[in-house]
């Protein structure tokens, strides 16, 4: 199968913009509540990729709208300076569902409160926004826990029939709120994540040799971020990376991301297939270290069997390191025309795509080509600002 070039996550820890001066919160009359409100308590929690949205997305609110009455609900005192005025309600189980809401019994609600992950709480005076990242939970339940499934499940079936309005991050979880949960799409916003292209971009020649060095990448490697899981589908990848060292093509694979649900199944195909010293599992990697390993890649590669968005695509995109990535879900979207897609079960094809994005240098220079233009689309600034409209207009 012939790669087209018109069409085409490793869990880690949130990375907070630098600690600076919280300013002052616009003047309201006492006792009287913001105008927005969001659930920010992930901050304080184990970091996730629905964590980073939610850093993300706050710190680019206070760029663009610092004025606003804007107020943070969390269970723990923030450890860095937030943009806006936070409101620490204390800590229990099921904190969103019942103790945030008795906050707002007692003390008044904002106008407009937007939840971020899915949950919505059993009662809540203020009108709801609810952020819905994927379903794979529903089309991919083998590939969760049991309990974690039913969380998830519970989680978006109790939500999104009470949501006020919901915001999907791509328009492939819109569609499949439309198509799997029977939701009517003038119900949902399409808000796409961004990407922080100040942190992701080429790496200095001698930053990629020190990181490189110190993980011990001494041969040519395609990167991929994500969880270890079988969702990802690194194990078509590593089949896809022993018919291209059998074909000749000397190159790794660097698989950045904590284990998963099911990782074994990946880490025993490469010992079966005797590519151990061929494929690295780093697991997580410093924020910081990222961008030197995606400049040092070859190329990257997201073939998972769905995503809700992707943000290795752009992450890589953005350090100038070519995409191969599937062509489901929602990373055509993502990845738009400046990046290879492949069918993710085809691993003669994902093998066939790579080696064009690693020896085809009139394939490499037209992606490179459109890549600038394909990012300026993202942009947490962007982001926040769609958001900022939407939450005024359900106030």
């Amino acid at each position: 199968m012939t790669p087209s070039v018109k069409h085409a996550q490793q869990t880690r820890r949130a990375e907070p913009a630098a600690p600076r001066a919280v300013p002052a919160a616009p003047a309201r009359r006492p006792g009287e509540a913001a105008r927005i409100g969001i659930d920010v308590h992930g901050l304080a929690e184990l970091r996730t990729g629905i964590t980073t949205y939610v850093a993300n997305l706050v710190d680019a609110l206070g760029r663009v709208a610092p004025d606003e009455s804007v107020a943070l609900y969390l269970h723990t005192p923030p450890e860095y300076a937030l943009p806006f005025e936070t409101v620490v309600v204390p800590r229990t189980r099921a904190w969103t569902s019942f103790r945030l809401p008795l906050h707002f019994a007692l003390h008044g609600a904002p106008r407009v409160m937007l939840y971020p992950a899915h949950a919505l709480p059993v009662y809540s005076p203020a009108r709801n926004v609810v952020t819905i990242h994927d379903l794979a939970f529903e089309l991919f339940p083998d590939h969760f826990p049991a309990q974690a499934r039913r969380r998830w499940k519970w989680l978006t079936r109790h939500s999104v029939p009470r949501a006020d309005h919901l915001v999907a991050v791509s328009a492939a979880t819109r569609d499949d709120l439309v198509r799997v949960m029977g939701v009517p799409e003038e119900r949902i916003t399409v808000v796409h994540h961004g990407y922080d292209a100040a942190h992701f971009r080429p790496s200095p020649d001698a930053s990629v040799a020190e990181v490189r060095a110190r993980y011990g990448l001494h041969r040519p490697y395609v990167m991929a971020v994500g969880t270890l899981q079988s969702r990802k589908n690194h194990v078509s990848l590593i089949r896809a990376l022993k018919l291209l060292r059998d074909g000749g093509t000397d190159v790794d694979l660097v698989v950045c991301g904590t284990d998963g649900w099911l990782f074994e199944q990946a880490s025993r195909l490469v010992g079966e297939l005797g590519l151990k010293e061929h494929v690295r599992f780093l697991g997580y990697v410093p924020h910081d270290d990222l961008p030197p390993l995606y400049t040092g890649a070859v190329a990257g590669a997201l073939v998972s069997l769905y995503e809700g968005f992707g943000l290795p695509v752009l992450e890589s995109l953005g350090c100038g390191t070519p995409m191969l990535v599937s062509n489901v879900s929602s990373l055509p979207e993502v990845g738009g025309d400046a990046v290879l897609t492949v069918d993710p079960l085809d691993v003669e094809a994902i093998a066939h795509s790579l080696r064009t994005l690693i020896c085809d240098s009139e394939v490499r220079s037209e992606l490179a080509r459109r890549t600038p233009g394909h990012l300026k689309r993202f942009s947490w600034e962007r982001t926040a600002r769609a958001m900022h409209t939407l939450l005024n207009q359900i106030a």
